[in-house]
């Protein structure tokens, strides 16, 4: 038996596979996505992926609890980081 998979297979190796099976199947999409945003954006001197924002133009915003600048967000928005 050593080397084979069980003959009835739990729940979280079930789930755990489903998930692995989606993740694969998706990961075309995801890279043919990120590739077209990268290419409208090359030259424009745009630094974030995000093409256009219904809220109006992004700029980096200063996180209220590290004061670092981790995210690009409209003008008016404000975010906090968590641990």
């Amino acid at each position: 038996m050593s080397g084979q998979q069980p003959q009835n297979p739990g729940r979280r190796f079930v789930l755990k596979s489903a998930a692995m099976a989606t993740a694969l199947s998706a990961s075309p999409f995801v890279n043919a996505l990120q590739s077209y945003s990268v290419r409208q954006n090359q030259g424009s001197g745009v630094t974030s992926l995000l093409t256009h924002s219904p809220y109006g133009p992004i700029s980096p915003v200063k996180d209220e609890v590290t004061g670092l600048e981790l995210l690009q967000l409209p003008e008016g928005f404000r975010y906090a980081s968590l641990s």
